[in-house]
């Protein structure tokens, strides 16, 4: 699970953000996360294509085929359903999310969240321009936004330019990592198991 997981704890410890898992036995703990996710579901209900139907019970619904939401489309839904969340009171505690957080953030440690951090700390002699837009998508559709997996790839992409003498990560050597992302891992590794 996602939330469990090192680099999550990892990112959470960078920022003074203490995890507090919900008990399983109550459910009314994880609402924060339950009222975003039906923000994101009741935008995503309101796209042309929508069945309203889970992949479970879809009877024969030609889901994939007839599929018209595009990645951006996603992104935009997710950040306007968290925005929307943050800047709606509360029903139960009257708080809004962000003017909480705005009271609250002056304590908070301050980080340079410089995107060439990442590449400075990189060994490579030069400079792979890994913010460039192009390049930093690619390396997320391959992660599929996942930390660890996101980490995987540069590892792996920094490594190889060391082995190779480019001294850089670019699209094109990134393609020939031939990384495959976690869900075709994971698909593969069940197909296997059946076999």
């Amino acid at each position: 699970m996602e939330f469990k997981g090192y680099a999550f704890q990892q990112g959470c410890d960078d920022y003074g953000i203490r995890i507090r898992l919900r008990d399983h036995g109550r459910v009314h703990h994880g609402g924060v996360v339950e009222r975003l996710l039906g923000k994101v579901n009741g935008v995503l209900a309101s796209y042309p294509g929508s069945s309203g139907r889970s992949v479970a019970d879809r009877d024969k619904y030609p889901s994939e085929r007839r599929a018209c939401l595009s990645f951006a489309d996603l992104e935009r839904c997710v950040a306007l359903a968290v925005i929307d969340h943050n800047l709606q009171e509360n029903s139960k505690t009257l708080k809004v999310p962000l003017t909480e957080w705005q009271r609250n953030s002056s304590a908070l440690p301050v980080f340079d969240d410089d995107p060439h951090s990442l590449e400075a700390a990189l060994p490579l002699a030069k400079s792979s321009d890994l913010s460039s837009e192009p390049l930093a998508r690619w390396i997320f559709g391959l992660s599929e936004g996942l930390i660890g997996e996101i980490v995987t790839v540069i590892t792996k992409a920094a490594v190889a330019a060391i082995r190779s003498g480019s001294e850089r990560i670019t699209k094109g050597s990134v393609d020939e990592l031939r990384h495959v992302p976690i869900s075709q891992r994971r698909s593969l590794a069940l197909r296997a198991s059946l076999l």
